[in-house]
């Protein structure tokens, strides 16, 4: 069976999901991404003529509360919870 997705590819991939992976990680990912690819080839050749789209699987109405505006909790009230707070914000670690 001719594969789909390149070893290159696999490698593109792995670098925008910021991934380090090992030659036997590639050859692993590269199987599985084939796999599902053919499976959605599969899935294209379906006669979808007629079946309408549906955001379910099964058609439900979910039960539904009316809208009401309350009362807030106060900031302060929060901050107090904080492990630390500076000019009413909750403070934290750099992310980068």
């Amino acid at each position: 069976m001719s594969s789909i997705v390149s070893e290159k590819e696999i490698k593109h991939i792995a670098n925008l999901a910021r991934l380090y992976l090992e030659d036997k990680d590639i050859e692993k990912f590269k199987n599985e991404l084939d796999d599902i690819l053919v499976y959605f080839k599969k899935l294209q050749e379906l006669d979808t003529e007629g079946v309408e789209p549906t955001a379910h699987a099964v058609s439900i109405s979910l039960p539904k509360r009316e809208d009401k505006v309350g009362e807030s909790i106060k900031r302060e009230k929060i901050l107090d919870h904080a492990p630390l707070s500076k000019n009413g914000f909750f403070v934290v670690d750099k992310v980068f």
